[in-house]
């Protein structure tokens, strides 16, 4: 007569960690920030590496919702004269109120270079922070973590989906989900290395941060997020 085998630990752990990640996938989907009307904010920080979003932040700027604006993460051979002839409004506003930050090489070098400049302009209140949908919560996760006190305003751009329709569509869902994944890493790091992304090392940021470079022109202005 057979006898009836129960789960081991180690599955009962699984299952219970599966569960918990599925819980947590659905939190975090249905927690994602959609685009609403324009918000107002003392400064204005774009993360490159989507589509849409240094347009829409000077877009803001030129709108009057903000005064100053930081472009963090600026391919290093990108010149002013490009991004000029490919932004509408970027000329009428770079020598007065737009600042490009080159050091960024990833979402977390993105924080520190934000860090540094808000600090450095005397940025007390408010930030609007300008980035795709899916990568919102991650930016103002690091963000938040550099710049406790600081109110960070999610402005989310680009191609976008309802919370119903990345359920039924295919590739927002693997977007979605990958930026979940990415999204947990930086939350156990934060949580139990607490400190660390306020150092981040070579791999992260560039050795100094350039202001308005000039030069020959090129066809890519960001990097890809990581």
């Amino acid at each position: 007569m057979r006898k009836h085998l129960m789960p081991g630990p180690f599955i009962i752990v699984f299952f219970v960690l599966a569960l918990g990640l599925l819980a947590g996938f659905v939190a975090f989907t249905n927690s994602l920030h959609f685009a609403q009307g324009p918000p107002d904010g003392e400064a204005i920080v774009a993360l490159t590496g989507g589509p849409d979003r240094i347009q829409a932040a000077v877009s803001l700027l030129a709108d009057g919702h903000s005064r100053k604006l930081l472009i963090s993460g600026v391919n290093p051979s990108t010149t002013t004269h490009e991004l000029a002839h490919r932004i509408p409004n970027f000329a009428q506003w770079k020598e007065c109120c737009i600042e490009l930050g080159y050091d960024a090489k990833n979402t977390i070098g993105n924080a520190a270079e934000t860090s540094r400049w808000v600090k450095a302009r005397g940025i007390q209140h408010s930030l609007i922070v300008v980035t795709s949908y899916y990568h919102m919560p991650r930016a103002l996760l690091e963000l938040g973590n550099v710049l406790p006190g600081l109110k960070l305003i999610p402005y989310p751009v680009g191609p976008q989906h309802s919370h119903d329709e990345i359920w039924s569509n295919p590739q927002a869902l693997r977007l979605v989900g990958v930026e979940y994944v990415k999204f947990i890493g930086v939350w156990l790091r934060i949580t139990f290395f607490s400190g660390t992304s306020l150092k981040p090392d070579a791999s992260q940021l560039r050795p100094t941060m350039s202001s308005n470079p000039n030069g020959d022109p090129i066809s890519t202005i960001s990097r890809p997020e990581r």
